[in-house]
């Protein structure tokens, strides 16, 4: 539900990649002629990768410029440059052109031969056997998209940049969010960022609670108060959504004669159904499967934010 992608992540916005030598990264041979090539990371897969010419390594690493823009559906930057018959890989959750300091390591599975960033069963088209989760959903109909490309930190303000995504939710269509998830590295980084802050300043206060085993430290940011409405959001931690990503979520519509009882609905032919296969060897195995469909009615009370560095 949160990473279902049922068509190929477009990589024409990119429009002219051009490689270069980034003396701050690292991991490339000392010598030599690389090839190098971009892709872009769905929550499901890469694309089909973009040629960015070459460039002569001198031990340090590559960056990647393009001239347009990464599309809001992609959660990452994979750039590969392959001297010879070795393939080195860096990632980077950062959707910005340019990025530098990346760390190279060699990727013995090579660069990628097909468009592996889409739902398989949709065959890479919008058909009935493939659907779109949260991610890619609100990425094309929310009501906001944002690519921070920047770490938490960075804001004068902790969590900053979230309460400006839901002002512009609020302004747009009077949304009053409840949820967001993130993944649990932001959501330690916006703990780190709150901690910094008060230590630096009197707008926050903790309070230290000693027991008989001495005094507990420690501190996590469990919701964020949105400005805008004045009500309080939980901060939720999902497993399975990708580095860097934030979803802040409408479950309900704030209008009781709205008709929408619920914003996403999950629509099953078949729950849950699980085959006991007859035992042929020393093994007792199991298959489940589920067929249905997931149902967004009210996406643009509902944003996305890409690109938290750290």
């Amino acid at each position: 539900m949160m990473n279902a992608v049922s068509t190929a992540l477009p990589t024409t916005g990119l429009g002219t990649a051009t490689g270069a030598v980034d003396s701050t990264g690292s991991g490339l041979p000392a010598s030599g002629t690389g090839t190098v090539q971009v892709t872009l990371s769905s929550a499901y897969g890469e694309t089909l990768p973009v040629s960015a010419g070459t460039i002569t390594c001198a031990g340090t690493g590559a960056k990647v410029t393009w001239t347009g823009t990464a599309p809001y559906g992609a959660v990452a930057v994979n750039i590969y440059v392959t001297v010879g018959s070795t393939v080195y890989r860096a990632s980077t959750v950062s959707l910005a052109s340019g990025v530098t300091g990346l760390a190279f390591a060699t990727y013995a599975a090579g660069v990628p031969a097909a468009d592996g960033s889409y739902n398989a069963y949709a065959a890479g088209a919008n058909s009935g056997s493939g659907y779109d989760g949260f991610i890619s959903t609100i990425a094309q109909s929310g009501g906001y998209q944002a690519q921070f490309n920047n770490t938490v930190s960075s804001q004068s303000e902790p969590a900053g940049f979230v309460q400006d995504a839901l002002v512009s939710l609020y302004n747009s269509t009077m949304a009053d969010p409840e949820v967001i998830f993130t993944s649990a590295s932001v959501r330690r980084a916006l703990s780190k960022a709150l901690q910094s802050t008060a230590v630096s300043s009197t707008s926050y206060r903790f309070n230290y609670a000693t027991g008989s085993d001495g005094v507990s430290i420690g501190a996590m940011v469990t919701g964020v108060a949105n400005e805008a409405t004045g009500t309080m959001l939980d901060l939720v931690t999902h497993r399975f959504i990708p580095q860097g990503t934030m979803v802040i979520h409408q479950k309900q519509l704030p209008f009781p004669d709205s008709g929408v009882s619920q914003t996403v609905e999950v629509h099953n032919v078949v729950d849950s159904m699980i085959i006991e296969w007859p035992q042929l060897g020393f093994t007792y195995d199991l298959s489940s499967y589920t067929f249905g469909s997931l149902a967004f009615r009210a996406p643009a009370w509902s944003g996305i934010i890409t690109g938290i560095t750290g």
